[in-house]
């Protein structure tokens, strides 16, 4: 670790880091992969770069590059692959910071590549902010000073072992890590570093805090607690520990469209799943938050929607529901999953192979689904092929998409 930590700051300190950097990007742009001519063409024109110093500029330019193409960092910003990989979507850290407002000083634990730090820094007087990894302590806080932050103080260490007794923070925001030192997630509780032990210990002298967790592994929380589930696009990106005030329901929260629905974890829900299918009913989709955070069937009771099966997420209804937290399909037909069945089907609505096939909690595959079908090869129309459960049986439900009015 010293002996990096020496490559490292000879790498930012001595050697003309940016302007490397940037021939390497070029470079790279060139010829799409790191090739043997761009190692040399390194070599050759930065002869004082050692093999480690080599290893870790070409990992961030690709690191960055990846970023970049995610959309996850402003223009210019550095990072390695695995802060490109694990750094959280810049519209997702705006939400976490703007909890913040007000605060007069943040404490953030796991700096990372510092999307969180500059959302912090936006809405609170002073942040400090701790990361272990030496690497990526530096870029992060070259990344701030490029877009102009100047109230945010980095500390470098482990901060289970630092002594942060100077620091008057009264919100705490943490990113505990959830992987090895191979870069593997940790699928329990016990697997965060920091512990959440410690960092719930922290939060006590707090008006605010945030922890940051995996939606894929149940947390016991304490009174004064919520969870919040965030999702983005079309996925559930994480779970949110919080402790606040003026919050007491958990609470699920799309980013874009911003929106947000409020659930009693403790209130117990009877799942109406004896329906008949009919053509002309609507079909409705859980975004991942609800099937994430196992609030499907709350969501469904409260708009009164049924449920299709109860191994299925699926949701059914006659009323027209235009929501955020759902995709809708119109029902066109409905038969037992055979392929005669389907095919009969396909046939007569002249589908095309453009047809998306979905599935939920169901035993095949869509590609398996498909090739057993023949889909027309000579009309321009199709639609989507839904393959659940409906009481129990396997069942093909045909249905078009229901465009936001």
């Amino acid at each position: 670790m010293i002996e990096e930590k020496i490559e490292i700051d000879s790498l930012f300190f001595e050697l003309p880091f940016e302007e490397i950097i940037t021939f390497c990007t070029n470079l790279i742009h060139l010829y799409q992969i790191v090739t043997p001519t761009v190692i040399t063409s390194l070599r050759k024109s930065f002869p004082g770069i050692s093999l480690t110093q080599q290893q870790i500029i070409l990992d961030i330019v690709l690191g960055s590059l990846r970023g970049q193409r995610l959309g996850k960092f402003p223009k210019g910003w550095y990072v390695t692959s695995i802060l490109a990989e694990q750094a959280t979507h810049m519209v997702i850290s705006d939400y976490h910071g703007s909890k913040f407002k007000g605060i007069k000083t943040a404490l953030e634990i796991c700096t990372g590549s510092a999307n969180d730090t500059v959302a912090l820094a936006k809405n609170v007087k002073t942040v400090h902010t701790f990361e272990n990894n030496y690497l990526h302590y530096l870029l992060a806080q070259q990344n701030s000073n490029k877009i102009g932050i100047n109230n945010v103080h980095f500390h470098f260490g482990d901060i289970e072992n630092a002594d942060i007794s100077t620091i008057p923070f009264s919100g705490l925001w943490a990113d505990p890590s959830r992987r090895d030192t191979l870069g593997q997630r940790k699928f329990t509780v016990a697997g965060y570093s920091p512990s959440l032990e410690f960092l719930v210990s922290l939060s006590k002298q707090c008006e605010i805090s945030g922890i940051k967790v995996s939606p894929s592994i149940h947390h016991p929380i304490e009174i004064g607690w919520i969870r919040d589930f965030v999702g983005f696009e079309k996925e559930c990106k994480e779970e949110i520990l919080w402790k606040k005030s003026d919050s007491s329901h958990h609470c699920l929260t799309l980013i874009e469209p911003f929106t947000q629905w409020f659930f009693d974890e403790e209130l117990e829900i009877s799942r109406q799943t004896h329906v008949e299918l009919q053509e002309g009913m609507y079909l409705y989709e859980p975004h991942s938050i609800l099937v994430r955070s196992k609030q499907t069937k709350q969501y469904y009771s409260e708009l009164g929607i049924t449920s299709l099966d109860k191994e299925s997420v699926y949701g059914v209804s006659n009323n027209y529901f235009q929501l955020e937290m759902v995709t809708v399909f119109r029902i066109l037909s409905i038969v037992p999953y055979k392929t005669k069945e389907i095919q009969k089907v396909i046939d007569t609505f002249q589908w095309n192979e453009r047809t998306e096939v979905k599935k939920r909690n169901f035993p095949y595959l869509p590609e398996e689904i498909q090739k057993d079908i023949r889909f027309s090869t000579d009309s321009t129309d199709y639609g989507v092929l839904i393959c659940t459960r409906h009481n129990g049986k396997l069942t093909a439900i045909f249905a078009r998409r229901v465009a936001a009015q």
